[in-house]
């Protein structure tokens, strides 16, 4: 049965609504569906919407109302400005990593310096990508330990024209042949009894992105011991943690003999990233 565009749109508003999902996700929707552009969205309000069309709406509908995060039926996700390309199987990048990568990059030096950048768990590749593009000086390496994450970051560095040195591997491996100036992560720092984790979260990102073991501070306890294996004398170690994580990060790192330890916030004004040296 055909209807209007307007009443259909006010139907997905009030579906999403129902199950407790912003109402604003509709427009979304509509965009992802029809391919029109929000302005012709508000101008055809009044047009009759063919069935077929009206199927494809329900179709995207449905995904999301059964949890799916909107970031993998959209395919990509906006991180500072730029498209990186997510799906199942890859965490979605949140807005507090942008704060990292901010804090990384006014740490730089001017061009002219060659630095070695190591971003370890890369995920989709924000943090690497992100870095080197603002910074074509950096030699970057960007390692994971899921195929399925390093295929989305290998496309996104193609997307973005980039060139980094991805492998498929994790901190347990040997120390490498060249140390670097800088090592970066955004681990896995959720507790495993994290009662204010979204369920749909949980059901459809990848847990090893997620979870940092009963505390969420495993990745952490590792690194502290491991990170001085990746890093040049003086080098630095950049880190995302949750934020009621900071000190308890810090005192890791400082039992571990890391020095120069600070904690940053986000624009929210939580504790969002630890800093540290090795000396």
């Amino acid at each position: 049965m055909s209807r209007l565009l307007g009443q259909h749109y006010r139907e997905v508003k009030a579906r999403l609504k129902e199950k407790s999902l912003p109402e604003a996700e509709a427009l979304e929707i509509f965009e992802l569906a029809l391919g029109y552009s929000r302005l012709k969205l508000i101008q055809e309000e009044k047009s009759i919407l063919e069935p077929h069309l009206s199927e494809k709406v329900e179709a995207l509908l449905e995904r999301r109302l059964r949890g799916e995060p909107l970031a993998y039926i959209r395919g990509s996700v906006d991180f500072l400005g730029w498209e990186f390309q997510v799906g199942p199987g890859v965490l979605i990048p949140r807005p507090e990593t942008e704060a990292l990568v901010l804090k990384i990059k006014d740490s730089l030096p001017g061009q002219g310096l060659d630095l070695r950048l190591l971003d370890l768990g890369t995920g989709s590749g924000v943090i690497a990508i992100g870095l080197k593009a603002m910074h074509p000086f950096l030699a970057v390496e960007a390692w994971d330990q899921s195929e399925q994450a390093l295929d989305y970051a290998r496309r996104n560095a193609q997307l973005h024209q980039v060139s980094i040195d991805f492998k498929h591997q994790d901190m347990t491996c040997d120390k490498p042949l060249q140390l670097f100036d800088i090592v970066v992560s955004n681990p896995p720092y959720v507790a495993a009894n994290d009662k204010d984790l979204c369920p749909m979260v949980e059901a459809y990102e990848p847990k090893e992105a997620l979870f940092g073991g009963g505390d969420g501070l495993d990745f952490y306890r590792s690194l502290a011991q491991r990170g001085r294996y990746f890093l040049k004398p003086g080098g630095k170690l950049f880190l995302e943690i949750g934020w009621e994580q900071g000190k308890m990060v810090g005192k890791l790192l400082e039992d571990a003999g890391w020095r120069r330890i600070t904690i940053s916030q986000d624009l929210a004004g939580k504790d969002r990233i630890v800093e540290a040296v090795w000396t």
